[in-house]
């Protein structure tokens, strides 16, 4: 009679007795056999048994004091020791000897494995987790902290004005109580309170963002003041200001219609951003136009060419106040522990921003937030500042694929039928959200005011990271917006998309005549000096 297959279980703890060393002949063939057939539970492997070893060559391991002083043996508890067993003990140089050999025996497992995916097996459900360089925005300039460098994030003004030089010479100040987003040298976003802006020269530019206001300078000096949730008051002091609203539009748009075989780039609609895909990437009919299909192979993955700036917060795909990643797919997603299939990827160390889905069981909990149990999931993450904080946090969205709760299951998901997708983020609520097919399934809130940090030097994947993790299945209609879509939208974009019909007209994808880019504000009225104007945030209109 042939052996059962193995669990997720049962392999979980022949890796540990392979680990212990309290594994059998027969236990590592087995393991091996499977880890040649997994090369994301290969890498697993391989980061466990360097870790184990590493531990077991530390002072603390090796029974050092600070001063490098022998202890005595220090007792272990290996793996499955019954509680009250008197556990072995364990010289210094026997950790040693057997932390060497662990790694050694560990690795031998790994040779015999043929290495099919040299990056699979290495970074597979791995992050980068380097803190890039971000881009500077300016300094503070007022006397107690003068000169304190500024990178991307939210002041919190609570007893006294925050006073600010922007890197491009304008002058800031933040009123007290009040809170401000820095998202570059060039703009900033009020979500509390007032500001006060002025520019010195006539080559200088800066802006305030209010949800779906947008006020330019024109070379002035100019407030811009919070009346409640609704109304923002603007008044220029000198000079003149453009008050703009923002046009609803995608950053950047996919639709897959351009992709032919034999010509094996995708195009950005907006930007002109060109998607170079590998040889398993094939062109189909979509469900709007055409599509892009991925086999999981390692070739399947699409490598979007530009949007990238030098350092975090530059780039085309840097995002701060908002966003939203949208898509049609058709997912056959195994949903197994270990295996990933992305979305959208652009890996800036800990600044990425990714759409994906995962099954880590326990390896990434301290991401997840909310924290969610082990399992398939679809995760959204990006790293985030809240108001005040001292330093951006890595966080992931992670909504179990469990069928609870409203929340889609697996099998709702890879039933080999197509499937609205939206993940978004909302600066001046808080809110971060996954909808399918048109309806919100998982949500979480942050502080308002919170910044998405991203952007910078990597290229971003659609369908993969860097060439692996790739999707299985199709994208159509791949959209990034930097804003929140509303719940209406994101009901609106489902019915035309599940329809065959575009999310977005394409004839509200124009482009200016200056400069050839689409419009993503427009101008709705400019104010000169001695002139206020009461405008409603939410719709960019004037307010009687």
């Amino acid at each position: 009679m042939p052996p059962l297959p193995l669990t997720d279980d049962d392999i979980e703890s022949l890796m540990a007795a392979m680990l212990h060393g309290t594994a059998s002949a027969a236990d590592a063939r087995r393991l091996e056999a499977i880890l040649a057939a997994e090369p994301a539970r290969r890498a697993v492997y391989l980061d466990r048994a360097i870790l184990h070893a590493q531990l077991a060559v530390t002072p603390l391991a090796l029974g050092l004091s600070d001063r490098r002083r022998p202890h005595a043996a220090l007792p272990l508890v290996p793996s499955g020791h019954a509680e009250g067993e008197r556990p072995r003990q364990f010289s210094a140089g026997n950790l040693l000897r057997g932390g060497l050999a662990l790694l050694a025996a560990s690795v031998m497992v790994l040779l015999a494995v043929p290495v099919r995916d040299e990056a699979a097996q290495m970074t597979a459900g791995s992050y980068d987790t380097r803190q890039l360089p971000s881009e500077p925005v300016g300094v503070m300039s007022q006397s107690a902290v003068n000169g304190r460098p500024l990178v991307r994030a939210t002041l919190a003004a609570a007893a006294q004005p925050s006073r600010l030089r922007m890197a491009t010479g304008a002058d800031v100040e933040l009123d007290a109580p009040g809170v401000f987003g820095l998202v570059s040298s060039e703009a900033g976003v009020l979500f509390e309170g007032g500001v006060r802006a002025r520019v010195n020269a006539p080559e200088q530019s800066y802006s305030v963002e209010a949800a779906n206001l947008r006020i330019v300078d024109r070379g002035t000096e100019f407030r811009v003041d919070r009346i409640d949730d609704d109304r923002i008051a603007v008044t220029v002091l000198d000079g003149e200001v453009e008050v703009q609203a923002r046009l609803r539009l995608p950053l950047v748009h996919w639709s897959f219609d351009d992709f032919t075989t034999g010509d094996q780039t995708a195009t950005d609609a907006i930007h002109s951003l060109t998607a170079v895909a590998g040889p398993a990437v094939q062109p189909i009919d979509g469900i709007v136009g055409g599509a892009a299909s991925f086999d999981n192979s390692g070739g399947a993955s699409l490598r979007v060419e530009g949007g990238t700036g030098d350092k975090v917060g530059a780039g085309l795909l840097s995002f701060s106040t908002g966003m939203s990643i949208e898509a049609l797919i058709v997912s056959r997603w195994s949903g197994k522990p270990f295996d990933y299939d992305e979305i959208w990827r652009k890996e800036d160390g800990n600044s990425r921003v990714l759409l994906s889905f995962q099954n880590d069981r326990t390896k990434n909990a301290v991401f997840s937030v909310p924290p969610v149990a082990p399992g398939p999931c679809l995760s959204f993450g990006m790293q985030i500042t809240a108001p005040g904080s001292a330093a951006p946090r890595y966080d992931e969205l992670d909504m179990p694929l469990d069928g609870r709760d409203g929340r889609p299951s697996l099998a709702e998901l890879t039933d080999g039928r197509p499937h609205h997708v939206v993940a978004t983020f909302d600066s001046f609520t808080g809110a971060k959200a996954i909808f399918i097919d048109g309806q919100l399934r998982f949500s979480h809130t942050y502080p308002a005011g919170s910044l998405i940090v991203s952007g910078g030097p990597e290229p971003a994947f659609i369908g993969s990271h860097r060439g692996i993790e790739n999707f299985t299945g199709m994208i159509d209609e791949l959209s990034l917006y930097d804003f929140a879509l509303t719940t209406d939208e994101v009901a609106e974009h489902s019915r035309r998309l599940l329809a065959g019909e575009p999310a977005i007209p394409p004839a509200a994808l124009v482009r200016t005549v200056a400069g050839d880019l689409p419009l993503h504000w427009q101008g709705i009225t400019r104010l000169v000096e001695g002139q206020t104007g009461v405008f409603d945030q939410r719709s960019g209109l004037p307010v009687e």
